[in-house]
Formats: structure tokens, C-alpha cells, sequence
């Protein structure tokens, strides 16, 4: 229900960026090509249909990296994310972005193959050393940075995929102690907590992006955890958490069940009518197995589908 459907990291790292810059922007979204057709006008901007696009002063921008650029180039003083040239930090920009795109090509290789085990270790460790080098913060720079935007969409999915296709801990893990550290630096962040997801919704959102996911190691345990099998979804969880740490403001489960109860309610119409679809005319399908873009709204369930959010509604508030 608080889902931000920042499920491209590309788009989600200018995301970031903006709210951490505090600049004023509007955002269309565009579907995902594995979740139907892109809008004409779309097209007709970026005829690729590739995606993140940024319209700044009239200008198109098409690279997420080169929109990074432009938005620091254009709002240098507005919470400047890259270090002043000829310091020590500045000569350590360019480096730790070599090293995310080492540990970025090692986690995709090992995800989409089932080999690689070894370089995402590899990667993880120079990841891991990265953010031990400056001690005025958790950052890899020590204060935030451009380069947290850089790492933090795959950082985030790693540590979703990985336990689930491959059996190994890579949030929580004691051998990446400072990648831990950013994590919780990251979630004390308003604009992070504000775009982050969830572990079930990357370890499923990810197969329709990249052509599929391969399954390696032992790693039934994580995937049934994150799938809600067994205990792991059921009400109250546990303070400590399991696999995916319980957000602090989740501790307060009463407050929590509000927000659940709020979101559905401040949108009911809406929800009402998107829940009716599987009752109503199908449209063609497209490459992600759950979605159903294309299917139509049937009026006449709507009212059923409203009485059973009603009661969902009135569930969560605790009547």
C-alpha cells in the first residue's frame, strides 16, 4: 500500500537525487517494457522508449548518470552532492563509481547465470572497504553524496536477491560491516524511506526486467522467508525482524495498521475499481507472469470488491 513503484533503479537513483536537492519536479511514469506499450507521446520525446527521461529548462536528457550531471551542473549550491574539486573526497569520486559498476556487473552476472559467486564476494568486499575510508559518516563519502545515489537502487536490490536466488546474506552480513552501516544510514534518510521497497517486491519485480533469475546454493529458507511462507508474514512480527529489518516506524504495529487503513481508505474509488479487473475483459498479456495491464474494470463486481475493502478497512482500525 506504500509502494512508490520505483521499480526501475535507474529512474530511482534520479529520484533520489532530486529529493535529496530539494528541487521542485513533476513525475509521469511510464510502464516498464515487460508491463506493456509506452505512450505515444512518450515516444515521440524518446523514440527508444528507454527510461529514465528528464525534460530540464526544455532541454530532453536521456542517460540516468547524464541527468545526474546535468541536475548538479544546474543546482551546484542546492545541497551540493559532489565534493569540491582538489580534495581528497573528490579524488575518490570516480573510483568508488568504477567500484560500484564492478560490484553491479558481479551481482547481475551471478543473478542472471547462477556463476559468479566468488566476484560478488570480491565485489562486495571493495564495496565494503569503499565505505570504511572516510570516518565523519557512514557514507561512502562521508556525508551524502551523488555516489550514494549511484549505489543505493542495486545496493537495495541486492540485498533483496541475493539471499533469495542465492542463499547468501549480504544485508546483515558481520563480513560487510560498513555496507550494514550505510544501509541503516540510507533508512534514517526521508527521500530514501520515501522510495525504498520491499524485499518480496524487488525478488519479483526483478525476473520480468532482466530476462529471469537463476537459483543457486542453499537458499529454499530465504526464498520461503521473503515468499511469506510459513510464520514470516503473519501478525505480530517479530521486533527483532527476520530477514528484512522491520522499519522503526513498523514497531508500532496499531500505527502501522492506521497507515494501511488510511492509504486504502483516501483511495478507495480508485482501488475499488482496479481490484475489479480479474473479472473483467482481458487484455493481451504482457511479459511480467502477474501483471494483467491491459484488463478491463468490471463495474458490476465493484460493488462486492467495495464491501470486502470496507471490512479490510474496518479490520486494520481494530472495530
Amino acid at each position: 500500500y506504500r509502494d512508490s513503484a520505483s521499480w526501475c533503479p535507474y529512474c530511482e537513483k534520479v529520484w533520489l537525487m532530486l529529493e535529496e536537492k530539494r528541487i521542485p519536479y513533476k513525475i509521469n511514469f511510464v510502464p516498464m517494457s515487460c508491463y506493456g506499450r509506452k505512450p505515444q507521446e512518450f515516444l515521440q520525446i524518446q523514440p527508444s522508449g528507454g527510461i529514465p527521461v528528464a525534460i530540464i529548462k526544455g532541454k530532453v536528457i536521456s542517460e540516468s548518470n547524464d541527468i545526474l550531471s546535468a541536475i548538479e551542473s544546474l543546482y551546484p549550491d542546492q545541497h551540493p552532492m559532489v565534493p569540491a574539486p582538489g580534495t581528497d573526497k573528490y579524488k575518490s569520486f570516480q573510483p568508488f563509481l568504477r567500484t560500484e559498476r564492478k560490484i553491479f556487473g558481479a551481482w547481475f552476472q551471478w543473478l542472471v547465470t547462477g556463476f559468479g559467486e566468488k566476484e560478488f564476494i570480491n565485489a562486495a568486499d571493495e564495496t565494503n572497504e569503499a565505505l570504511s575510508k572516510y570516518k565523519d559518516g557512514d557514507y561512502f563519502l562521508g556525508s551524502f553524496s551523488m555516489v550514494d545515489c549511484m549505489y543505493a537502487p542495486f545496493l537495495e536490490r541486492m540485498a533483496a536477491s541475493v539471499p533469495y536466488y542465492k542463499g547468501l546474506i549480504f544485508r546483515g552480513n558481520p563480513r560487510w560491516s560498513y555496507i550494514n552501516k550505510w544501509f541503516d544510514a540510507m533508512e534514517s534518510r526521508p527521500s530514501f524511506k520515501g522510495i525504498q521497497s520491499d524485499y518480496y517486491t524487488h525478488c519479483h519485480d526483478l525476473p520480468p526486467q532482466i530476462g529471469g533469475a537463476q537459483f543457486s546454493g542453499d537458499h529454499k529458507r530465504y526464498t520461503d522467508e521473503i515468499d511469506g511462507h510459513g510464520d514470516s508474514w503473519k501478525l505480530p512480527l517479530s521486533q527483532e525482524g527476520g530477514l528484512e529489518p522491520v522499519r522503526a516506524e513498523d514497531r508500532d504495529q496499531a500505527k502501522a495498521r492506521r497507515g494501511a487503513a488510511r492509504a486504502l481508505i483516501d483511495r478507495h474509488e480508485a482501488v475499488a475499481k482496479f481490484s475489479t479487473r480479474p473479472w473483467g475483459e482481458r487484455g493481451p498479456g504482457v511479459s511480467a507472469p502477474l501483471a494483467d495491464t491491459y484488463n478491463k474494470p468490471q463495474p458490476k463486481a465493484e460493488d462486492s470488491v467495495d464491501i470486502a475493502l470496507r471490512l479490510t478497512a474496518e479490520f486494520l482500525l481494530g472495530s
